[in-house]
């Protein structure tokens, strides 16, 4: 599939419908979850995960070249620039941290 041109990659025949790239994205995420299944608490290859998928964000952030830094590309209605990616990431990390935070509260108020 990496010979596909990105509209054969993106194309669904109706909007309830998968297009190559979203299943192949499925196929990554469940390698993932299949590969937790080999730790009882999953949390080494959770981490693993996080590990891997936050340093391919950092290496294409770096890789891109002067004129692509502004790039805008649309994705399902919304658009997005490099600057927006890591933005979000940052966010959505700090924004799961305080959730993390609250588990941890709780679980120390019912455990002691």
């Amino acid at each position: 599939v990496a010979a596909l041109p990105t509209a054969t990659l993106t194309w669904k025949p109706d909007e309830k419908s998968w297009a190559i790239v979203n299943v192949l994205a499925h196929i990554a995420q469940g390698d993932f979850w299949y590969a937790s299944r080999l730790d009882a608490a999953g949390l080494p290859e959770v981490l693993r995960r996080m590990e891997t998928t936050r340093q391919l964000v950092i290496e294409r952030l770096r890789a891109l070249p002067a004129e692509q830094r502004a790039q805008v590309i649309n994705h399902g209605g919304e658009d997005w620039t490099p600057r927006k990616v890591a933005r979000r990431i940052i966010e959505h990390e700090m924004e799961h941290l305080a959730h993390i935070q609250q588990i941890l509260a709780r679980c120390r108020e019912t455990h002691g």
